[in-house]
């Protein structure tokens, strides 16, 4: 006999000011016998070579799992038998830890998040509002001093330069995605008006990480987020670093996020907590967890008009 019933299904966000229409995310839920529950959403992405199709077949692979396991207040446990069972696809894992975290939130009347991370931390953290550019981008002006600019496809060099430009009083972060080579990075970063700072994250695709190598001995700020998923990457480019960008889809559970974080700091690094357009179930986690980052990148409001099955 199963300990509890799980759902799963599909939810999509309506979305605005930008040329997509709709994001598809994955959703499970977990409810036992007392009508306690659990939910849990995660979207895939396409860069982790993750589709809709095969997440969500992974997503019904876990539905046993989750039903019959004994105890899931024994969360290392289960996490690592879904690991055992599902080595890649983390949007799946993601769906249906967090929906596990929040049956045990709710189960025990506790805010698990705490058993986790230190998040007494009040220094003043940045928060990015994000402005994601493509080649139908016009070039608009923000007014606020912490920008990212989230380049989700290839844009002219000069375009990219033009947009950059416009914002020469805020603290910008341009988010190349890996999408340029040395050359154009090179042509990018020398037509930036001088009296602009610009910190530069994921410069280069993975593998190429030593060439930002010399962007930060030029004093520029270098953040990975593509390149880094676990403790193996953090050491195979922490020379090329100045921070790390985490994010919950990316890495599937809170232990394996709390784990690396701890590596992190300790070695002096800044560290960001992020997030692709996604389920506003994921993106609360996020938010729960953010004050155990240096810098908040979440602020996707201006881009999801309604999320709705």
């Amino acid at each position: 006999m199963r300990k509890r019933d799980v759902y799963y299904w599909q939810e999509r966000s309506i979305l605005k000011n930008l040329d997509q229409e709709w994001k598809e995310h994955l959703v499970f839920k977990i409810i036992d016998n007392e009508n306690i529950e659990g939910i849990g959403a995660a979207t895939p992405n396409k860069e982790f070579g993750e589709t809709f199709k095969t997440s969500m077949a992974i997503v019904e692979s876990l539905r046993k799992i989750t039903e019959n396991f004994e105890d899931l207040n024994h969360i290392l446990e289960f996490e690592n038998k879904v690991h055992s069972i599902i080595k890649k696809d983390m949007a799946a894992k993601t769906t249906v830890f967090l929906a596990v975290y929040d049956y045990i939130s709710n189960k025990n009347n506790i805010n698990l998040e705490n058993y986790y991370f230190d998040l007494n931390d009040h220094h003043k953290k940045n928060d990015y509002e994000r402005i994601i550019i493509n080649e139908n981008t016009k070039n608009t002006v923000s007014d606020s001093s912490y920008i990212k600019f989230d380049v989700e496809s290839y844009v002219d060099p000069k375009k990219l330069i033009e947009i950059v430009n416009n914002h020469k009083n805020a603290d910008l972060t341009v988010d190349f995605s890996g999408l340029y080579n040395s050359y154009e990075i090179d042509f990018i970063i020398n037509n930036i008006k001088k009296d602009i700072s610009i910190t530069l994250e994921q410069p280069f695709k993975y593998g190429q990480e030593h060439i930002a190598k010399k962007y930060l001995n030029m004093g520029y700020k270098v953040y990975w987020d593509e390149s880094f998923h676990n403790i193996f990457d953090f050491y195979r480019i922490k020379d090329y670093s100045t921070g790390f960008v985490f994010s919950i889809s990316k890495m599937a559970s809170l232990s394996n996020i709390s784990t690396l974080l701890r590596y992190v700091k300790e070695n002096g690094f800044e560290t960001i907590i992020s997030s692709k357009l996604e389920h506003p179930i994921n993106l609360k986690w996020s938010n729960k967890i953010s004050n155990a980052f240096d810098i908040t990148d979440l602020n996707y409001s201006k881009y999801i008009k309604t999320t709705n099955k």
